[in-house]
């Protein structure tokens, strides 16, 4: 099971079923959430395929800009930081 850092408050522990976008989520190429299996320019975005822990795959789009300054590459891994998370509580 994967665990997110966020600057979200007020939410409650328990199970639940958590939704991020892809462009609503910061990558950090100092971390270690996860490994990026491969990236895919469209235009002026980047695609990441991302493989988290227990082989859960993510996905993240950064803009084309960022990809060029953080560096990043296949097979590095990066933190990950939802800047926004929609959580519905599982019975």
């Amino acid at each position: 099971m994967a665990h997110w850092r966020t600057a979200a408050t007020g939410l409650a522990d328990g199970k639940g079923i958590a939704f991020i976008r892809p462009h609503e989520i910061d990558i950090d190429p100092h971390g270690r959430d996860a490994t990026i299996r491969h990236h895919v320019v469209l235009g002026p975005t980047v695609r990441l395929d991302l493989r988290l822990d227990g082989d859960v795959h993510a996905e993240a789009v950064i803009d084309r800009d960022s990809h060029a300054r953080l560096r990043l590459e296949p097979g590095q891994q990066v933190g990950l930081t939802a800047r926004r998370i929609v959580v519905f509580a599982q019975d």
